[in-house]
């Protein structure tokens, strides 16, 4: 299986590997920062009610108008 494969050779791909897991990794802290402060809202369309959730999805804001 290996027969063709110099050392050299495999340990690039090993390093190509490494940097590829590594690029990941760093694309994926990127976006947990990102996404820290992300919120998002909604309002119902009559307008009486909206509500705020935060990145889990836990409501962060609820606001009810006067006529609900």
């Amino acid at each position: 299986m290996f027969d063709r494969i110099s050392w050299d050779d495999a340990d690039q791909t090993i390093d190509d590997w490494q940097a590829g897991f590594e690029r990941r990794a760093a694309q994926a802290r990127e976006l947990a920062t990102r996404m820290e402060g992300m919120t998002a809202s909604a309002r119902s369309r009559d307008g009486l009610v909206e509500v705020t959730v935060g990145q889990s999805g836990e409501v962060t804001g609820l606001w009810l108008d006067d006529g609900i």
